[in-house]
């Protein structure tokens, strides 16, 4: 490496820890000095024979955008004769692999492993693959949501494996994550830091005959993967959370207090917890002026805004109600006239769930009636607790189908106050707020909404 190149990122970036040595890379937990952050830092040699095309890897990984996934932040170099650098962002949580010392429940497992499909079905929207997944290759964080780290890098760097074609060596790849969840072994005799499943005329034998009383659905989910029943990670992902809607976890619940009753995470979250806290307050307390907040985005018709424009008016909401059409006994009915009634400290709150994912159920939501098709030009929300996903959805029925309504925007870790706009209005008597990801609050996950406003301009 040149002593010029050195100097360039190295007066930026502190060198913490070493994380791990392999080969041609190492991969350090590092400090962000301009931005005041920890990062995660790896340095490539250039005597890698890929290097080139590690770059492009990593420049492709750059462009995702879903919050769900360890974001590529730079890449620096290669230059002749010099390293390549990839910046990421450092994820306070812990590998898969480290909490696969017994398997998960099947709710566990179809939960954790649905996020992952979800978020690789994300990537893949955005023309990028993962090409290598693996137990290290998720993060589990404190309030039980996944994030997927080293998207396309780890492939540039150690061979895409399976060698299929990109999509389906990743939905491959999905398969045997659920195999390791559910059975706590690697499916295939890689080394992935997991004992080898036990196999079979050359292929492992079903999970539900390492560990009794695995669903058969989720086997046939595995079969799927592996043997192209599926043509897109979505699909994968849809059946997870049908299946992870469908069973229970008794065991592994407290219920608390409520009307349906407030659920704490115990076991793999309460640990999680524990080590990421210690690990924040240490980092915390040696670095100043790193803040954890939400960083909010928008897909969609509409944009996020910083401001109401001046020629927009304000819609009148003739009634509001809680909008959950794949619930059971309604969502906080009676708390759905608190997000119109302008007062700040009210609001209407979802019930308290015990995973992010509303456990397994695609969403629940808040339904407004305009009284009239209006042509909607913006939404400003004020929301309860931070990082939570939703959708807005806007039509002109009381559809029963949320899948039958428009979307206006698609918002993923947003904070408490939203103001989306479109240039192009859409037409629409209901608005529905509908979200699919919960924030952690008072030892459980729900959102809720304190206002809505809804303009036309």
């Amino acid at each position: 490496m040149t002593e010029g190149a050195a100097r360039v990122w190295r007066e930026r970036y502190e060198l913490i820890d070493l994380v791990a040595r392999v080969g041609p890379s190492s991969l350090w937990r590092a400090y962000d000095n301009r931005l005041r952050r920890t990062v995660g830092l790896r340095t490539v040699d250039s005597s890698f024979p890929r290097l080139h095309d590690l770059h492009r890897a990593a420049i492709a990984a750059a462009h995702i955008t879903d919050r769900r996934f360890a974001n590529v932040l730079d890449v620096m170099g290669p230059e002749p004769d010099d390293e390549l650098v990839v910046i990421t962002e450092w994820i306070p949580g812990l590998a898969l692999r480290e909490f696969l010392d017994q398997p998960m429940t099947p709710h566990g497992a179809a939960s954790t492993v649905a996020q992952a499909a979800r978020a690789i079905s994300s990537a893949h929207a955005q023309g990028v693959t993962h090409g290598r997944l693996r137990p290290s290759a998720l993060m589990l964080l404190p309030d039980g949501s996944v994030r997927v780290r080293g998207h396309g890098i780890d492939a540039g760097l150690y061979g895409r494996d399976p060698d299929l074609e990109p999509v389906a060596a990743d939905i491959h790849g999905i398969g045997s994550l659920l195999y390791a969840c559910l059975t706590a072994r690697w499916p295939f005799d890689t080394e992935v830091g997991l004992p080898v499943a036990a196999q079979e005329n050359g292929q492992p034998v079903r999970p539900s005959r390492t560990v009794a009383d695995i669903p058969e659905a989720l086997c046939r989910i595995i079969d799927s993967c592996w043997q192209g029943g599926y043509a897109t990670a979505a699909e994968v992902a849809a059946d997870l959370r049908l299946q992870a809607g469908a069973l229970t976890e008794g065991p592994r619940r407290q219920v608390l207090h409520g009307r349906r009753g407030r659920v704490l995470v115990t076991g793999v979250v309460a640990a999680l917890g524990t080590v990421a806290v210690v690990m924040g307050l240490a980092d915390a307390a040696s670095r100043s002026g790193d803040p954890v907040t939400a960083q909010p985005q928008a897909r969609g018709l509409a944009t996020l805004v910083p401001s109401v424009a001046r020629d927009e008016r304000r819609l009148p909401i003739v009634e509001v109600e809680d909008y959950d059409p794949l619930g059971v006994d309604g969502e906080n009915e009676d708390l759905a006239r608190f997000a119109l009634d302008r007062d700040p400290l009210t609001a209407w709150n979802t019930v308290t769930y015990y995973d992010p994912y509303l456990g397994g159920k695609p969403g629940v939501g808040l339904r407004v009636d305009l009284g009239a098709p209006r042509q909607v030009t913006s939404v400003e929300l004020k929301l309860v607790g931070a990082n939570s996903d939703f959708e807005v959805l806007i039509g002109n029925k009381r559809f029963a189908d949320p899948e039958k309504y428009r979307t206006f925007a698609d918002v993923t870790g947003a904070g408490t106050n939203i103001l989306l706009r479109s240039a192009r209005p859409m037409t629409g008597r209901y608005v529905v707020v509908w979200f699919t990801r919960l924030p952690w609050i008072d030892g459980g996950y729900r959102g809720g909404v304190r206002s809505i406003v809804v303009r036309s301009g």
